[in-house]
C-alpha cells in the first residue's frame, strides 16, 4: 500500500478562510501576519530614497574635491539605490498569492534580488580596486575640507539607513522564531501565532487541514490532536533584505573610509591614503558578497538548508511513532528564506495507523526541523515505486 499525505497551501484571500463556513481542507490564515512585509517594503523604499540624495551629495562632493574615496562612495550608493529598489520591488512580488503557473507562490523572487545584488556589489568592487590602484600610480590633488563635510554626512545618512533595515525582519531571521499553536477542540481547531511575544492572530476553521502563517502550510490540526510548533530557521534569514543591508554596511565602511581618508590628507598631506584606503573596502565588498552570493546559490540548487543531517532526521522521525520501521528518501530544501519543505517515504508495520504515525512525522518536522510544508509518502513492506529509493 502506498499513500500520499500532503500539507497543501491555500493562497486565497485572508477573509475567504475565516467564518462558520471554512473549506473543507479547514485552512486558516492568521490576522495581522501580512501586516510585517507591508512595513518592511516601506522601510525599503525609505532607506532607497535616502541612499539615492546622499549618493547624489557625494558624487558632486567627489568630483568637486577630487576624492576617490567619495566618489566610490558614491558609486556604492548608486549601486545601494539600486539594490534596495529591487529589494523593495522583490518584496511586493513575493507577497503575490500562488496561481495556476507557480502553485508555490513568489516568494523565490526576494532570492534572486539577493542574488543579483551580491553580483553587482563585485562588479562595484572591482571599479573600486581599478580605480584605486589608478591613483596610487598617480595621485592628485584632494580638497581635504570639501571631502570631510560631505563624507561625515553620507556617515550619518548611511547610519540612518542601516538603523531603518535594522529594524526590518523577515517571515523568519537568524536566531530569531515564531511559535504557532494548533488546537484542535471537537470538530474546530485554533491557531495562535505568537512572535516574539506578541499573539499575531486567531481563527477558528474545521479541524483535520493544514493551518497557515502568512500564506504558508504550518501544520495539520485533527480532531485528537494537540499540536504546537516552534519555528526556528536559524540558518535561512531573509537573504533579499541581508543582501540590501550588506550594501548599507559596505556603504558605511566606504564612508568611514572616506572620513578617514580626509581627516589624513588634512593633517599629513598624504593624498595616496584616500585610494588605499578605498581598496580596503573593496576587499571588505567582496568578502560579503561571496557570503551572500553563496547563499543564495545554495536556495536557488535546492540545498539541504544549513544545520540538518538528514540521517539523524530519518531516525528521529522514524522513532515519532510506534507503527513506523522506517523513514527514507528525505528532501528538505528552502523554497525561499526561511519557508523549510520537505519531501519523505514513511514506512509503516501497519497501514491502518497511516494518519497518526503522519501527524506525528508533521509535528517533529514543524517543532523539531523548522519544516512548515511537507509532502509524506506511506508505503507498507517494501513496495515504494519510486526507482532509487534510498532506505534509512
Amino acid at each position: 500500500m502506498t499513500q500520499g499525505m500532503d500539507m497543501t497551501r491555500d493562497d486565497r484571500h485572508e477573509n475567504d478562510q475565516y467564518g462558520s463556513h471554512g473549506d473543507a481542507g479547514g485552512r486558516i490564515v492568521a490576522r495581522g501576519v501580512e501586516e510585517r512585509p507591508v512595513r518592511r517594503e516601506s522601510r525599503l523604499l525609505l532607506a532607497a530614497l535616502v541612499t539615492t540624495g546622499t549618493m547624489l551629495a557625494e558624487a558632486v562632493g567627489g568630483v568637486v574635491s577630487g576624492s576617490l574615496a567619495l566618489l566610490a562612495d558614491a558609486g556604492h550608493m548608486l549601486v545601494d539605490a539600486s539594490a534596495l529598489a529591487l529589494a523593495w520591488i522583490g518584496a511586493r512580488i513575493a507577497r503575490r498569492p500562488a496561481d495556476a503557473r507557480r502553485s508555490y507562490g513568489y516568494g523565490r523572487v526576494e532570492v534572486l534580488a539577493g542574488f543579483v545584488n551580491a553580483l553587482t556589489m563585485f562588479l562595484l568592487a572591482g571599479w573600486i580596486l581599478w580605480e584605486a590602484i589608478e591613483r596610487i600610480r598617480a595621485p592628485g590633488p584632494i580638497l581635504d575640507g570639501v571631502m570631510l563635510v560631505v563624507a561625515v554626512s553620507g556617515l550619518l545618512a548611511n547610519l540612518l539607513v542601516l538603523k531603518v533595515l535594522g529594524g526590518v525582519h523577515g517571515h523568519a531571521h537568524a536566531g530569531g522564531h515564531t511559535h504557532l499553536h494548533a488546537h484542535a477542540h471537537g470538530d474546530r481547531a485554533h491557531l495562535h501565532v505568537h512572535d516574539g511575544g506578541r499573539a499575531r492572530g486567531h481563527g477558528p476553521a474545521p479541524a483535520g487541514g493544514p493551518v497557515r502563517e502568512g500564506g504558508h502550510a504550518i501544520a495539520g490540526a485533527n480532531r485528537r490532536a494537540h499540536a504546537h510548533g516552534v519555528t526556528h530557521a536559524r540558518g535561512d534569514a531573509d537573504v533579499n533584505l541581508q543582501g540590501a543591508r550588506l550594501h548599507v554596511i559596505g556603504d558605511l565602511l566606504g564612508s568611514l573610509a572616506a572620513v578617514a581618508a580626509a581627516l589624513i590628507v588634512r593633517w599629513t598631506g598624504w593624498t595616496i591614503a584616500d585610494p588605499i584606503l578605498s581598496a580596503l573596502v573593496a576587499l571588505l565588498i567582496i568578502a560579503s558578497a561571496t557570503s551572500l552570493l553563496k547563499r543564495c546559490a545554495h536556495i536557488l540548487l535546492e540545498g539541504t538548508p544549513e544545520g540538518l543531517d538528514l540521517d539523524e532526521m530519518a531516525t528521529s522521525l522514524a522513532a515519532s511513532h510506534a507503527s513506523i520501521r522506517g523513514v527514507h528518501h528525505i528532501h528538505v530544501w528552502s523554497l525561499a528564506s526561511g519557508e523549510r519543505m520537505a519531501t519523505l517515504h514513511v514506512d509503516l508495520a501497519n497501514p491502518a495507523e497511516g494518519q497518526p504515525a503522519a501527524n506525528a512525522v508533521r509535528a517533529m518536522l514543524l517543532d523539531r526541523y523548522g519544516v512548515g510544508h511537507a509532502t509524506i509518502q506511506l508505503d507498507s513492506g517494501d513496495d515504494c515505486p519510486d526507482t532509487g529509493c534510498r532506505h534509512a
